[in-house]
């Protein structure tokens, strides 16, 4: 038979009697942990680990996460020609060229209405930068754009006029910058001087008109187009009206031409005219954009036709925007500047992060109608407007260059006039 197991083997365990009756009654340490593991289980699942809501229930406390627009963001937009009158400018109102004024008058200031406009905002919502476009009858323009500065024209220049007259009358309280570009005043409506297509830089001849005309009838600057850019003839010519413009007042020049190296030229020829001190606002991610400009266009009464696209980035490049920003920062640009913006904050914020300059971001003219389109016919134009600065600043943005700068500042400010919410129609 086999062994018969040991009596030890088979017994069952004797328990002390004092340690049977608490496992009946229950652990004092077992009834700590359930305890402490049911009440973990009821936290995760009834209670968010990281909550939201106490950083929003309070309106204070919802600000110190939003950015504010301030006025020291905001750059104004204007512009102004030799006319003794303001002109409404059509689909874009309220904004207007604002004119000179009768030359004979001596009983008024030369650009006395914008002096007027502008001297309500510094004062009283602390406007602090302007930034002027000239613009000028079409029996002034040519193909070399001689009517950019007073330089190279005999007429004078509703630019360098208005700047004498800001900077004699507001002084260091509101920062000047200037568009230092040629297409506002050539004949063809490009961004700088044309020349034969393969032909050396140091040709004198210039050609007018600046490009060829399809079989349609219509201009184009498509491959067909014999011309190209005489980059040195428009980089000089950009260098010297950038300087002409610091002679009459101007803080800050901003080349929106898209020409290689004309920051270089510009920087140079600032300071070797004693102009060290005056800033460039570089266009460094500028996109040839179809649409986007034509409200501007037709405020600069502007007799361009077909595209930029040799000169400006297309509108998908990310890359070139990049290599943009190391060409305009080497060569001395103070500020970069992205336009458009709203469809661009991928740039901005790229910018932004390398740390190395202040970023502007220009809602132009396109933006500025499809917000106002928009807000007017949802009947949230204020609201939707400041969410789209707004997410300017968030994306990296310093400086907001926008037609929209007298609305925000008098909403800022609690303030109503012509060009309040409601006056913008």
């Amino acid at each position: 038979m086999p062994e018969l197991l040991s009596a030890s083997a088979v017994a069952p365990t004797t328990m002390p009697a004092g340690q049977a009756a608490r496992d009946r009654s229950g652990s004092p340490d077992r009834d700590a942990r359930v305890g402490r593991k049911s009440e973990n289980l009821a936290s995760s699942t009834t209670r968010p680990v990281t909550q939201l809501h106490p950083q929003l229930h309070h309106p204070n406390a919802r600000a110190w996460h939003e950015p504010t627009i301030d006025a020291k963001h905001l750059v104004y937009p204007i512009f102004v020609h030799n006319g003794n009158s303001d002109v409404d400018i059509a689909g874009f109102s309220p904004n207007k060229r604002w004119g000179r004024g009768a030359q004979s008058s001596s009983s008024r200031s030369p650009f006395s209405s914008l002096v007027s406009h502008l001297r309500y905002l510094v004062e009283k919502c602390q406007l602090k930068a302007v930034m002027l476009f000239g613009v000028v009858p079409d029996g002034e323009k040519n193909c070399t754009g001689d009517a950019a500065a007073e330089v190279f024209s005999k007429t004078e220049n509703p630019v360098e006029r208005c700047l004498q007259t800001l900077k004699a009358t507001f002084g260091d309280h509101l920062l000047l910058m200037a568009d230092v570009c040629l297409c506002e005043y050539t004949d063809h409506g490009h961004c700088g001087i044309l020349k034969p297509r393969n032909t050396p830089e140091t040709n004198d001849s210039p050609i007018c008109p600046a490009v060829v005309t399809s079989s349609g009838g219509s201009k184009s600057s498509a491959p067909s187009d014999p011309t190209v850019i005489d980059l040195e003839k428009t980089t000089n010519r950009l260098a010297e009206i950038a300087l002409s413009y610091a002679t009459h007042g101007c803080d800050f020049v901003c080349p929106s031409d898209m020409m290689d190296g004309r920051v270089v030229k510009i920087r140079q020829k600032l300071n070797e005219g004693g102009f060290s001190h005056v800033g460039i606002l570089s266009y460094t991610s500028k996109k040839a954009s179809t649409s986007l400009y034509n409200p501007f266009r037709n405020a600069v009464a502007s007799c361009f036709k077909g595209d930029r696209k040799r000169y400006q980035q297309p509108v998908g490049a990310f890359k070139l925007a990049q290599k943009s920003f190391q060409r305009d920062i080497a060569e001395g640009a103070d500020i970069v500047l992205v336009k458009p913006s709203l469809f661009y904050a991928d740039i901005i914020k790229s910018y932004a992060e390398k740390e190395v300059s202040l970023v502007a971001a220009y809602v132009v003219s396109g933006e500025y109608k499809m917000l106002f389109d928009y807000g007017t016919a949802c009947d949230c134009l204020k609201d939707v407007v400041l969410e789209a600065h707004v997410s300017l600043l968030r994306a990296g943005a310093d400086i907001l260059i926008t037609y929209y700068t007298p609305q925000i500042l008098m909403d800022r400010f609690d303030l109503k006039s012509d060009f309040d919410w409601a006056g913008t129609t």
